[in-house]
């Protein structure tokens, strides 16, 4: 690994002067005079080798026997780079000067000096080569920085700068290094080349100079990502100790000599050296892990894997010391340079676990009310589908559950393609085009909404038609023809019903064959089941109740509901006997779906609601014409916060879902930016326990109850043996009660005739897109461990022998 040279913190201070070296005195020197008992003490200070041309060397006068003397003499030198201060004392004789000591102040900390000045008594000691003679004493220096200006940023130390942040800012970082995260995740991480390419050097040398100043300088959209990436990077390397200690570095090193080492033993040595690492690094280095970890996760749009972001970051965090830097051969330190690769990518893949993930709370994440203290909800990932083209907006979100216990999440834009992203990790895995070689015109093949119909069927609704499209054999089934707005399913009824103009289409995914029925002055921009014969839906400023047919041969209206000021464009079943609605001024109403009375109109907090998307059982996200999302309390129609600044523009969809591989509920939100943001709540990585799942379900839907039981079976499960592959026994564990209800059988299950939905489909292979590999596009979904096969109406789970050890997160 090459030596990173801080050649910026000398030049800072170089700019900003010159060093007044200041000899004040000495006490309590070796006597050197044995007749007199005394000595006649004078000093040489000398800043740079005696070979080099850039030496500077002062000599104090003499005090006449004296061993406390005093020179109050003051000497002015120009920084001499990576070169240590040397003050000896020597006793003056008629014939030759005898030493009595020497202090060497080191490069390091004449860097500082800028930012923090030197006075401190030395203690004398003899030289390397001289170690017999007898010294004794100290001797007192004042070292400071005169002329010019002090940097106020680069080669600053971090708790100098910190202690500097303090009295305007309570971030746990340098402002610098969360404006820099900000930027990156909100406008620069699907920027090709990211941090790899140079930026202009005269714009990134002249903002540099302004933040070394002091100045306020603000990143926007229209900044040079490559020129922040630059700006972060040089501030890295100028700080007088890497993050992880120069000190450390053959210890670091040593970890990784083997690449095929056991991982457990490996985080066991990385969490026992962290402990050595100072604790305002660790969490600076939090906060640039988990920037790299959404870089990384964006590689298929930026072409920055976790090999890429490893070359050009790892060498800002841990360099080689000088002295071993002039000793190894050029051969080992390729060696070291593997190792360092090795060593970053444990570190990224990990930090997690191994940092304290709360110390890179972004911004972003959540703003509860004044006066709660509430935290529901953090910020995952932010994932970008393509890099620019601002036409391809993204549009709508549906999650897809497959058989083989895999989550999918697939968006659609506004030109007719279809993005799908794994759930763990969050990536972009494959890019669907529906519309190859039609020439239609590029609004007609926005895909407005999106519903899954089961592992492999989407219903996708365009401007002119609806598409029913199996998405991994990647062709389309049939469409129907019509303008509709809006879809809508009772859990897993066979029939989902589709509102549109003055229309309401009920469309049989047995048959595939749609019953269309003409509802007069109804324009359904919103419509919400909530049971098989009874749909809600929206009509200008009114709510509409509907009385279909089980199989969706005929419907009616039964009654109109009153209360809002302007149009009506979301629904939400928030319970099984409350349904709420929202309009354009951002009014929402609580109805009830017995008495078809108002319960509550709830306090506005937004100019417009597009969509309502219930998270659990306990509280309801609302978006509209603004990047935010909020958050409401179904029992109490309480306002609860809102989550803040993840997309650069409005939200138009999102959906949400119980993560079966991360034990959390997760809301994925897109936009017309390109991006989708991923949310988490729940409990964290660190505690997915049995207990903790149970807690959860009382929270969670019908439709992720299933994913549920599908991650506590794996829990309950152990894995086969390494030897015979036979299962080996498990022991005893009571079946939660809370999954005991009985859940309705499948679509599959129920059908009579086997449909395109129920025929079996090959199974997918590869990784899926993991986040470090160079090429995901051409892998497949992943593919996760096969969920038991549910029963129409299971008693229980299956009961184990005893509760299986807790799962450690080395093993995760």
């Amino acid at each position: 690994m090459s030596r990173v040279t801080r050649s910026s913190s000398v030049r800072d201070i170089s700019r900003a002067g010159r060093l007044n070296i200041t000899v004040l005195a000495g006490r309590n020197l070796a006597v050197r005079d044995k007749k007199k008992g005394s000595s006649d003490p004078y000093c040489v200070v000398r800043l740079g080798t005696g070979k080099s041309k850039k030496e500077q060397k002062a000599t104090t006068r003499v005090v006449k026997e004296c061993l406390n003397p005093e020179w109050l003499e003051t000497f002015q030198f120009v920084p001499c780079p990576d070169h240590d201060l040397e003050v000896r004392v020597f006793d003056k004789d008629f014939m030759k000067s005898e030493s009595m000591g020497h202090a060497v102040i080191t490069a390091k900390q004449l860097a500082d000096v800028g930012v923090r000045p030197i006075d401190e008594w030395l203690k004398l000691r003899p030289r390397s080569d001289k170690k017999e003679e007898v010294v004794s004493g100290e001797v007192h220096i004042k070292i400071e920085q005169v002329g010019g200006k002090t940097s106020k940023l680069y080669g600053v130390p971090l708790d100098v700068l910190m202690e500097w942040q303090a009295t305007t800012s309570k971030l746990p970082v340098p402002e610098f290094l969360r404006q820099c995260t900000i930027f990156t995740v909100m406008y620069s991480v699907a920027t090709e080349g990211l941090w790899r390419l140079a930026s202009d050097a005269a714009t990134t040398e002249k903002v540099r100079e302004q933040l070394n100043e002091g100045e306020e300088v603000k990143f926007t959209r229209h900044s040079d990502p490559n020129m922040v990436g630059d700006l972060l990077k040089s501030w890295l390397r100028s700080l007088p100790t890497p993050l992880l200690l120069d000190e450390l570095y053959l210890k670091w090193l040593d970890i990784f000599t083997q690449e095929d080492r056991d991982e457990d033993a490996v985080l066991m040595e990385v969490r026992a050296l962290l402990k050595q690492v100072p604790a305002l690094n660790k969490v600076v280095l939090t906060e640039l892990l988990c920037l790299a970890h959404h870089v990384a996760a964006n590689h298929t749009v930026n072409k920055m894997t976790l090999a890429n972001l490893g070359i050009v970051l790892m060498p800002n965090l841990l360099w080689a010391p000088k002295e071993y830097v002039d000793t190894v051969d050029p051969l080992s330190m390729m060696a070291n340079e593997t190792r360092s690769q090795r060593l970053w990518s444990f570190l990224v893949r990990h930090w997690r676990i191994l940092f304290d993930e709360a110390d890179a709370a972004l911004p972003w994440q959540f703003e509860p009310m004044p006066g709660k203290n509430y935290h529901p909800m953090e910020f995952d990932t932010k994932l970008f589908a393509v890099r620019k083209t601002s036409e391809r907006a993204l549009m709508s979100l549906q999650m897809i559950r497959q058989k083989d216990g895999g989550q999918v999440v697939v968006s659609g834009d506004k030109v007719g393609n279809v993005y799908v992203f794994s759930a763990d990790p969050p990536a972009l895995v494959d890019c669907l085009w529906l519309f190859p070689g039609e020439r239609a015109p590029a609004q007609d093949k926005a895909i407005l909404r999106m519903l899954n119909c089961d592992d492999r069927i989407l219903l996708l609704a365009t401007p002119s038609q609806v598409l029913i499209y199996d998405w991994k054999n990647k062709r389309t089934i049939k469409s129907i023809e019509g303008v509709f707005f809006a879809f809508t399913r009772f859990e897993d009824e066979p029939i989902v019903h589709m509102g549109g103009h003055q229309t309401l289409a009920c469309l049989n995914l047995h048959t595939f064959e749609a019953h269309r029925h003409k509802l007069p002055e109804l324009e359904l921009t919103a419509v919400q089941a909530v049971s098989p014969t009874q749909v809600w839906g929206s009509a200008n400023n009114e709510v509409v109740i509907l009385d279909v047919a089980a199989d969706g041969s005929s419907a009616k209206e039964v009654q109109r509901l009153s209360g809002h000021e302007s149009h009506v464009l979301a629904l939400c079943s928030v319970t099984s006997s409350e349904v709420w609605s929202a309009d354009v001024n951002g009014d929402i109403i609580a109805w009830d779906t017995r008495s078809f009375a108002q319960i509550a109109k709830i306090e506005k907090k937004t100019n417009k609601v597009s969509h309502l998307l219930k998270m659990g059982s306990a509280h309801v996200l609302s978006n509209g014409w603004e990047a935010a999302l909020h958050m409401w309390n179904v029992k109490s129609h309480e306002f609860v916060g809102t989550v803040k600044g993840s997309h650069d523009d409005s939200v138009s969809d999102m959906v949400g879902f119980f993560n079966t591989s991360r034990g959390k509920y997760q809301v994925w939100s897109c936009s017309p930016d390109r991006s989708l943001c991923v949310w988490s709540s729940a409990v964290s990585d660190a505690h997915v326990t049995l207990e903790s799942l149970i807690d959860q379900a009382a929270q969670l839907s019908l439709d992720d109850l299933r994913s549920l039981q599908a991650h506590i079976t794996r829990l309950l499960v152990p894995p086969p043996d390494p030897v015979s592959g036979v299962a080996l026994p498990v022991a005893s564990a009571s079946s939660p009660s809370c999954l005991r209800r009985a859940l309705p059988p499948p679509l599959s299950a129920r059908a009579e005739n086997p449909s395109p939905l129920s025929m079996s489909t090959p199974a997918h292979s590869g990784n899926g897109g993991d986040l470090y590999t160079s090429n995901p596009l051409a892998a497949s979904v992943p593919v996760r461990p096969r969920p038991p096969k549910l029963s129409p109406r299971p008693p229980s789970l299956p009961t184990p022998q005893q509760a299986p050890p807790r799962p450690t997160r080395g093993n995760a």
